[in-house]
């Protein structure tokens, strides 16, 4: 990496008179929100008027004005490019689009799985990224949504697995930017985040740095984790310029740590300071009255963007509303609008492999296999279609007792796994489910192996690849590739989570110490 000011090359206009105010910070997504059109929530959600947006990394379906959804696209390409500068990624498309749905608070909103309390939600996935935003003015909940996809960019496209503190502390930075008419800040003080260190114990910064999982913390000290990870990240980046030289150290610093090297002296090295001396610099530099934030040229930094705002049909958007609650699970309304979509001739095989997907999950196996038959009539050349019916025969194999049966289903599935491939060798859900299929015991796991590596360079920040991944190893005698597969999961869970629990285990098997 470059020095930071460097990397910027001319972007970035540093103004240390400049301060940011303590104020509540609408971010990204929240300023793109504000003042959407009255809805007629006595309608069905497929019978409201939809628009749809899009651009080479996101796809937008909006009940918001065609004026809010532009500048809503707008927000999202200039956070994405200020994450790109600030993580020294080099950002290629996405191997999986990222669609969005921007609702108005309300009916919509709770019809489409928004908790009350919260903007929206992130979620990634083999074949699609999910985020769902609210307009509900004057909430900072968005922050956390950006702060997922933060991690996403890092993960999907970063050189390195960052620690907890960094990984956390950056993107609760990234995650706070405010975009005005004529620039961007990065950096601003979320409210609640100032105010925790006034009403929270500290945690010294020994503790903050060398933290793996926060999994055995109450609410209120994974809180303050967050804060002083935040502010850790803060520091670091606003030291003086004789001192900044924060990209060049930070890459110091994995490396001494990919070496083996002990985190806290790894740490101490790298940036130049003493753990003890860390905590003191860190409070005082809390204390000050004003922090520095940021200041961008929006008009070197937005992207020329006019995407084309078009209405979406009754159809076309019930194809979408199936995809996203057949994801959420809830299959009866998948089904509903699955067959709406069905009327459409040109979306008919998608919808036709949805409904096999409704039936298949419910265990109406026999009523599914029909719907996939029909899709792939309809669209052979497609696949998805095939992948579909490849997952089918995969489901079918892994429920049934019989070893002849088992073995059939398996090889009809990877049949269509192998026919997806010749259509479309990019997609990294094809190379994951086929390398999945070979994962059971006696089977061929370097077969598995070669097939998950693929889906993990396609998709490096998918923990579940990396997981089977893990197992993969570990079934082909490959313990330390199986131990540095199954850290990583455990590196960017940062939680208790099954796939956690999973990948502790394929630890423990290797005899690896973690």
């Amino acid at each position: 990496m470059n020095d930071l000011s460097a990397r910027l090359g001319g972007l970035l206009k540093r103004n240390l008179a400049m301060r940011i105010r303590l104020i509540l910070t609408f971010v990204l997504l929240a300023a793109a929100l504000g003042n959407s059109p009255a809805h007629a929530f006595g309608k069905e959600l497929e019978e409201r008027k939809w628009l749809e947006a899009s651009t080479d990394n996101f796809k937008i379906y909006s009940q918001l004005s065609k004026k809010e959804t532009l500048k809503l696209v707008r927000h999202l390409e200039i956070f994405r490019q200020v994450a790109a500068i600030f993580t020294g990624v080099g950002l290629a498309s996405s191997p999986v689009p990222t669609v969005i749905y921007a609702v108005p608070s309300g009916k919509a909103a709770r019809e489409l799985s928004i908790d009350s309390r919260y903007a929206g939600f992130f979620r990634t996935g083999l074949r699609r990224n999910l985020i769902v935003v609210r307009d509900h003015p004057g909430t900072n909940e968005v922050a956390t949504i950006m702060h997922e996809y933060v991690h996403y960019l890092t993960g999907s496209f970063g050189k390195y697995v960052y620690p907890m503190w960094f990984e956390e502390g950056f993107a609760e930075y990234l995650s706070s930017m405010e975009v005005r008419a004529d620039e961007i800040i990065v950096g601003g003080v979320p409210p609640e985040r100032h105010s925790s260190f006034r009403t929270h114990r500290w945690i010294n910064m020994r503790e903050i740095v060398s933290r793996r999982s926060g999994d055995d913390w109450t609410a209120q000290r994974s809180w303050m984790f967050y804060s002083e990870a935040w502010a850790l990240v803060h520091f670091l980046m606003n030291r003086t310029e004789e001192e900044l030289r924060f990209n060049d150290q930070l890459e110091a610093y994995i490396q001494k740590l990919d070496a083996g090297g002990d985190s806290i002296a790894s740490f101490e090295t790298a940036f130049g300071i003493s753990i003890e001396d860390l905590d003191r610099e860190v409070q005082i530099y809390l204390s000050g009255s004003r922090i520095p934030g940021i200041v961008l040229s929006a008009d070197s930094i937005a992207p020329e963007l006019e995407p084309d705002v078009t209405q979406v049909s009754r159809e076309a958007i019930s194809l979408e509303l199936g995809n996203f609650a057949l994801a959420a699970g809830d299959y009866e309304r998948a089904e509903r609008w699955y067959r709406i979509a069905s009327n459409e001739p040109d979306l008919e095989a998608k919808a036709q492999a949805g409904l096999g997907d409704t039936m298949k999950f419910r265990d109406r196996v026999d009523e599914a296999l029909p719907y996939f038959e029909r899709a792939l009539e309809l669209a052979p050349r497609d696949p998805y279609c095939q992948l579909d019916m490849a997952e089918f025969w995969d489901y079918r194999a892994r429920n049934v007792e019989e070893p002849a049966l088992r073995d059939e289903y398996f090889d009809l599935a990877r049949s269509y796994y192998a026919e997806a491939l010749e259509l479309n060798p990019s997609l990294p859900e094809v190379y994951a489910m086929y390398g999945r299929s070979y994962l059971l015991e006696g089977e061929n796991y370097e077969e598995a192996v070669d097939m998950l590596e693929e889906a993990r360079r396609l998709l490096r920040s998918n923990n579940q690849i990396k997981l089977w991944l893990a197992g993969a190893y570990l079934g082909a005698g490959r313990n330390q590739d199986a131990a540095v597969a199954a850290r990583s999961v455990l590196s960017w869970s940062h939680e208790e989570s099954e796939a956690s629990t999973q990948a502790q285990k394929i630890l423990d098997e290797t005899g690896a110490t973690d």
